[in-house]
């Protein structure tokens, strides 16, 4: 509506889901690096940094709680070899549950 009152647009369902599917960016080419965490903000910042250090651009981020209680973060990223990425983690201890080249 507009100031006047005026209808000016009609927000679906489908407009909601198109906005959320191109947020998340399920339609673009991607890797995917799902990784477990330990509950501390540093390990999240660490993480980051070293996949942004190997030059990856991060998507989007979500976390998942399998019934063990872990904290398991999935990072979605431009499409790219994780090989360097993953070995910088595992130096630092990170467990990696699954990739997505």
């Amino acid at each position: 509506m507009d100031e006047a009152r005026n209808l000016k647009g009609i927000l679906t369902v489908v407009d909601m889901l198109a906005a959320l599917i191109d947020l998340m960016g399920f339609l673009s080419e991607s890797s995917r690096l799902d990784l477990v965490l330990p509950e501390q903000p540093e390990a999240f910042e660490e993480v980051s940094h070293i996949i942004q250090k190997n030059g990856a651009k991060i998507i989007n981020i979500s976390l998942s709680r399998p019934s063990d209680g872990r904290q398991v973060y999935l990072f979605r990223l431009e499409k790219m070899n994780l090989d360097p990425i993953i070995h910088d983690l595992q130096l630092k201890g990170y467990e990696i549950i699954s990739r997505l080249d």
